[in-house]
């Protein structure tokens, strides 16, 4: 199967979604790795869902975001929570390392984005089991 692109199918079902949005007119898809990112000053807001993403290419792919995002604009890193119980987080490193990413702690993130250049960050848990590394490029 040389030759076929892995991101094919998601893409061809992004696509769909995207063709029925109110907001298709805002939205642009490329089958890109983040770490490839050379936009600049172009995004209110990016989504970097950290499970899915080897760490490799999650330290590789801050720069890049910040220079990429808005004066102002905001760096989502999403994670599995794991502060529950020793069987949670050995579960949650689990499933991590099984989608393909690295089980960074809260700690590691808000340290990485710091060093890339991000302020005001936090971590916040709007949920059981899901937590979001907040991190926003500075206004100047």
């Amino acid at each position: 199967m040389v030759g076929i692109d892995p991101w094919e199918p998601a893409l061809r079902i992004a696509r769909r979604n995207v063709a029925e949005s109110e907001a298709k007119e805002r939205i642009d898809l490329r089958p890109q790795g983040v770490e490839q990112l050379q936009d600049t000053a172009e995004f209110a807001l990016a989504w970097l869902p950290a499970p899915f993403i080897p760490a490799e290419v999650v330290k590789a792919s801050l720069e890049h975001i910040n220079r990429a995002l808005m004066p102002g604009g905001w760096l989502v890193a999403g994670l599995y929570s794991s502060d529950s119980t020793p069987l949670a987080t050995a579960l949650s490193q689990l499933r991590t390392v099984r989608s393909g990413g690295y089980p960074w702690t809260a700690s590691e993130i808000e340290e990485r984005l710091r060093a890339a250049g991000f302020e005001a960050v936090e971590a916040v848990s709007p949920a059981p089991f899901i937590l979001f590394v907040l991190g926003r490029r500075p206004d100047a």
